[in-house]
C-alpha cells in the first residue's frame, strides 16, 4: 500500500510541475496577446462586445478572426494543410492553437479581407 501511495504522490508533483509550466506558458501567451491587441486585460478580445461586433460583419475576416468567422465568410477551405486553410491554389489562412487568424496569404484576390 505504502508504495502505491508514493507512486501517487509523485503523480501529484508531476502534475504540480506541469500545471507550474503551463502557467508560465500562459503569462507568455498573454503578453504576446498584449502586444497584439494593444490592451492591458489578457484575452480581452474575447469580450462578448468583441464577438458581437465580428457577428455582424459576416462579409470580411481579418488578423484575430476566428475559425468561425472565417468560415462565415470565407465557407470551408478547399483543404487544410498543416492547419492553414487554403482557398483556391494560391490562398491560404494561417491560424494560431486557440483558432485565431495570425496571417494570410491572398495569391488569387479571393479571400475577404478587412
Amino acid at each position: 500500500m505504502n508504495g502505491s501511495n508514493n507512486a501517487y504522490l509523485e503523480e501529484i508533483d508531476d502534475l504540480k510541475e506541469q500545471l507550474t509550466e503551463l502557467n508560465a506558458l500562459n503569462e507568455e501567451l498573454n503578453a504576446e496577446l498584449e502586444l497584439i491587441y494593444g490592451s492591458t486585460k489578457a484575452g480581452s478580445y474575447y469580450e462578448e462586445d468583441n464577438f458581437e461586433e465580428e457577428a455582424l460583419n459576416e462579409e470580411f475576416f481579418s488578423l484575430g478572426s476566428t475559425q468561425e468567422h472565417v468560415k462565415l465568410v470565407m465557407g470551408s477551405p478547399d483543404s487544410i494543410v498543416a492547419g492553414s486553410w487554403w482557398y483556391g491554389k494560391q490562398s491560404w489562412i494561417k491560424f494560431d492553437q486557440s483558432g485565431l487568424v495570425t496571417s494570410y496569404h491572398d495569391g488569387e484576390g479571393i479571400l475577404k479581407i478587412q
